[in-house]
């Protein structure tokens, strides 16, 4: 990636402008969040569906056994913090923390009803 081509950086309406400019569909702040959250949510549901648990949730090798060399983070290892990290970020989601599961109470929220019943149909509901 380009330096200064992170999206994170770019504020919000350069996204809401790029679709209105795309498709004549103005969009609002909130409708581009909950966009993405339900995109998120929906290849999660996907995995989901193919097996795909916590326990498949990580790092390569290197980035996970091998020490940081230099700066803020020298001497750490992902094996050390990888397990509380993903409880946070299950937990930022809305998934549960013990399986990776999408919990019906965030698909419902997100208007995914639907994808609530196939999931918990075939056992990947959590």
């Amino acid at each position: 990636m380009l330096a200064g081509s992170d999206p994170v950086r770019y504020p919000m309406e350069m996204f809401i402008d790029a679709i209105y400019a795309a498709t004549g569909l103005r969009i609002t702040s909130e409708e581009m969040e909950l966009a993405g959250e339900r995109i998120v949510n929906l290849e999660k549901a996907f995995n989901s569906l193919l097996g795909f648990r916590r326990e498949h949730d990580s790092l390569c090798y290197r980035w996970q056994k091998e020490e940081v060399s230099e700066g803020t983070g020298k001497g750490w290892k992902a094996e050390d913090y990888i397990d509380k990290a993903l409880d946070e970020y299950y937990g930022f989601h809305g998934w549960d923390e013990q399986t990776s599961l999408p919990k019906r109470q965030k698909l419902v929220e997100l208007g995914l009803e639907d994808v609530a019943q196939v999931l918990e149909k075939n056992s990947a509901l959590g």
